[in-house]
């Protein structure tokens, strides 16, 4: 392996705290006009429905950047969607201080709507990476709370600021283009320092992002809750000169303690069993669009008590779906780490009796084209040193899990496989 790099400074709680104050303050603009339309409508003279299609130009606005943008900050990195998101903030308050008719604000609430699309994503995964470890929980929280308090704290402010400071239509937009000026300053500083790694560190050593192999990391809580190994595994890559690699999935990163392309497909208690039947897979593949898949599953059934071959039929199903979405696609499957739960005495012998039917499996579905590659995480892996609760890896096992995936993966970005 690689030696690590010296990296970025450690993430502090204060970190992640001062991007929600960033988001909240990001959606907050988003509400602001609402307790103002009253006013509007004695000013200007418009009619109740002119205020239904007022709301309605911020929802197209919204759509618009989901439709056409949704994957902007994995393409560009966060600080630049950020930076753009409230730029588009400012300009919509400009637009309701400028407001000379109708006009200016349809314009205004057009880029609310284009300012709330991209943050609210963007600036949700921005949170969760700057939790440093132990706090994504708290993280996920800040990141909820800054969403709905800000579209809550929008209002508010502005209807204090009507009712009683001067000039009720200029006040309260000028409060919070004061407030966006520390939010800006956050998202210039804080995350250029944390987060410019995250979405474009491919993009450092290969300016063709649209050439990364993107790689889906596809398992349960092993791998999502948080799933540090993968944090770990692509700073690895990197590390190696592997830059051209885009981690990807439907779920957002959480917090490892350093910034890291942490897209994922790690659902907590999903069993392969469950995701095959419920036909899950595709609409992640089709959101994705992945080229390689590491796929870390079977834990949840095992627990369940589900049957070595109803696993492997399931794994076939997926291994089916992901061959559907891509004729190439290169899988890396492993046989999953070992498991001694307290509630469960019959589940080490369950994985032993999977993981000894994995390699046979493999063989018999591998092909040149979409080959599969078995990869052992089960050997050599204590539930006594390397988990918190006889299934859950820690610190420990969170290293070897990344070490056994990496030669894997970097045999196939090589060719080797």
């Amino acid at each position: 392996m690689t030696a690590e790099r010296a990296g970025p400074r450690p993430l502090r709680p204060w970190h992640y705290a001062a991007a929600a104050y960033t988001f909240a303050v990001g959606m907050a603009g988003t509400t602001l006009p609402t307790p103002l339309y009253g006013l509007y409508q004695r000013e200007i003279g418009f009619s109740s429905f002119t205020v239904t299609v007022i709301f309605a130009t911020y929802a197209v606005g919204v759509i618009a950047v989901l439709v056409l943008a949704g994957d902007l900050s994995d393409l560009r990195g966060r600080r630049p969607v950020l930076l753009l998101a409230l730029l588009l903030s400012a300009a919509s308050a400009g637009c309701f201080l400028a407001e000379d008719g109708l006009s200016w604000l349809l314009a205004g609430r057009l880029l609310s709507g284009f300012s709330a699309g991209l943050l609210t994503g963007t600036a949700t995964v921005a949170v969760m990476e700057l939790a440093p470890p132990g706090a994504a929980r708290r993280a996920g929280f800040a990141a909820t709370a800054a969403n709905m308090g800000g579209l809550g704290c929008g209002p508010l402010l502005a209807g204090v600021l009507a009712e009683y400071a001067p000039a009720p239509l200029r006040t309260p937009y000028l409060a919070h283009l004061a407030l966006l000026v520390l939010a800006l300053a956050l998202a210039l500083a804080l995350l250029g320092l944390t987060l410019a790694q995250t979405g474009t560190a491919r993009a450092a050593g290969h300016p063709g992002t649209a050439a990364a192999t993107r790689i889906m990391p596809l398992g349960d809580s092993i791998t999502g809750s948080p799933g540090c190994w993968r944090a770990l595994l692509w700073r690895d890559l990197m590390d190696a000169g592997h830059t051209d690699i885009d981690f990807v999935g439907t779920q957002a990163p959480q917090g490892c303690g350093f910034p890291h392309d942490g897209e994922h497909e790690g659902h907590g208690g999903f069993l392969a069993t469950g995701i095959a039947e419920q036909n899950l897979l595709p609409g992640w593949l089709a959101a994705t669009t992945p080229d390689v898949v590491l796929m870390h599953l079977g834990t949840n059934d095992v627990w369940s008590a589900r049957t070595t071959p109803a696993v492997l039929d399931a794994y076939t199903t997926l291994i089916g779906q992901m061959r559907d979405a891509n004729p190439h696609m290169r899988i890396l499957v492993a046989q999953i780490i070992p498991m001694d739960p307290a509630n469960c005495a019959a589940c080490g012998e369950r994985v032993t009796d999977l993981n000894a039917a994995i390699p046979g499996w493999a063989a018999g579905l591998t092909t040149t084209d979409s080959p599969i590659t078995v990869v052992d995480q089960w050997t050599g892996f204590s539930t006594a040193a390397d988990t918190t609760d006889g299934v859950h890896p820690n610190d420990a096992g969170t290293r070897k899990i990344a070490d056994r995936w990496y030669p894997a993966v970097v045999d196939t970005l090589t060719g080797a496989v």
